[in-house]
């Protein structure tokens, strides 16, 4: 049996197709290795194959065995996790909503916004579970043009939806091109990917990728500035950790310029922001500089502040460990208490500790995240999965500064908790590409990824 006989019928029992490209290249590898230690020793060429080719064993087995090894492989213990953190979502809606429909004598509230926010959850679990048996290497010289795409739709479907529906006063839309925005970051990381290689020519390039989704807010009006800036800081986390990997050959100096044109941009948008705002949200602003001591503002905890205060009262008086009626009250008069301020309602319900342990389940899940990244056996499923855990990191991170008054007010999500379908989905979206990851971390190499673009 030569070589190529060997190879496939030792491709034939692997299933996938680009397990087998890889496999296929490697036993080649170890193939021409041997043969070239016996033709040193003085065997002729064809028999130095002959004799290679036998010493790999049976290519059934072989293959075989190798089949085993590179198949798909589904992280069951992050999707337990996963699911954990999804329980205690219920169980802690369940606990917030029954108070309120105790206090109410509704028991249709309790019981409508508990199935809205179960549905959200089974939605986001059905999104994972498909993202998860996708190929997240369909990303592969095609990032750009579906990135560009992406946000295209999100910035003009907001004129086909400028007149829905609307809850407290915020189109429908605004919200989801938030959470549609969110899941530009795996986009991002990928097109960060492809300019690899590509030295300084592809700077330019990156500063424009990194300030779409800011010229995707001024263009449809819909996306707040402050998340549009979230993005960003998002973004130059993952260009960090791609000039770390010195993806684009360039020195330190062209490192710093690019940060710093990109931080400028970001620094203009957001003084412009400042300076333009009015009403009610300068006020929020003014108040948040005048509680850090930046500017003179003489607070007015029925105002501007009365959130700020009322989050204040809440955790002061919160118990550690038991639920605390009389601030379960108090929590009924902060708006968004089951959503952008939901902490608030979980350290009432269930106390600081209980909060805390909700907190750190939270930035536990985004360190795994960070560990099954840092695993990979290719570049593409290393940023993307980085982009992945930076966006559930930072959600949970800026949530917490912001109920405890380190950040101004603004539209934020507590991962897996705040109630709102559209930040739900993205979630368990990106939960199903680090799944997807994973299930391919055996198979999908540098080497064979860059292979199966030419293959198509």
């Amino acid at each position: 049996m030569n070589m190529d006989e060997y190879l496939d019928e030792l491709k034939g029992q692997i299933r996938d197709r680009y397990a087998k490209t890889f496999v296929s290249d490697e036993i080649r590898s170890h193939i021409e290795e041997q043969t070239d230690a016996y033709v040193k020793k003085g065997m002729s060429r064809d028999e130095a194959v002959s004799r290679a080719v036998r010493d790999m064993g049976d290519p059934v087995q072989v293959g075989v065995d190798l089949d085993r090894i590179h198949r798909p492989h589904m992280e069951w213990r992050f999707l337990g996790f996963v699911l954990f953190i999804s329980m205690m979502s219920i169980g802690v809606h369940l606990l917030i909503n029954s108070a309120s429909g105790q206090q109410l004598g509704i028991n249709s509230v309790f019981e409508y916004i508990s199935r809205a926010h179960i549905l959200s959850i089974i939605v986001g679990i059905c999104m994972m579970l498909i993202v998860y048996r996708a190929d997240y290497t369909f990303l592969l010289g095609k990032s750009r043009i579906i990135g560009a795409l992406y946000l295209i739709v999100v910035a003009f479907m907001s004129g086909l939806f400028e007149h829905s529906y609307k809850i407290n006063g915020i189109n429908r839309w605004q919200t989801t091109s938030r959470a549609m925005l969110l899941l530009y970051l795996p986009l991002y990381a990928a097109i960060l990917y492809e300019y690899r290689g590509k030295g300084r020519s592809a700077l330019f390039k990156i500063i424009l990728w990194s300030v779409a989704p800011l010229l995707c807010r001024f263009i449809s009006g819909d996306v707040p500035a402050s998340y549009g800036l979230f993005i960003i800081v998002c973004e130059i986390i993952l260009l960090g950790l791609a000039f770390h990997k010195n993806w684009y050959g360039v020195n330190k100096r062209s490192v710093k310029i690019v940060t710093g044109v990109i931080l400028l941009i970001s620094l203009i948008i957001g003084i412009i922001t400042i300076t333009q705002a009015d009403g009610y949200r300068k006020a929020r602003i003014d108040n948040w500089l005048g509680r850090l001591g930046i500017i003179d503002y003489m607070t007015d905890d029925q105002g501007a502040n009365y959130i700020n205060a009322r989050l204040n009262d809440v955790f002061t008086h919160c118990r550690l460990l038991q639920r605390s009626d009389e601030v379960i009250q108090r929590v009924e008069d902060i708006p968004g208490f089951r959503g952008d301020l939901v902490l608030a309602a979980i350290a009432s319900n269930i106390g600081l500790i209980g909060m805390v342990g909700v907190i750190i389940c939270l930035f536990a899940l985004s360190v795994y995240v960070f560990r099954i990244s840092y695993r990979q056996k290719n570049n593409l499923g290393y940023i993307v999965g980085c982009a992945c855990g930076i966006a559930i990191g930072l959600q949970c991170l800026t949530n917490i500064l912001i109920v405890f008054g380190v950040l101004p007010l603004a539209d934020t999500s507590l991962p897996f908790f705040s109630v709102e379908m559209s930040f739900m989905v993205a979630d368990y979206m990106l939960m199903g590409l680090i799944l997807s990851i994973h299930r391919y971390k055996y198979i999908r190499t540098d080497r064979t990824a860059v292979k199966s673009i030419y293959a198509e």
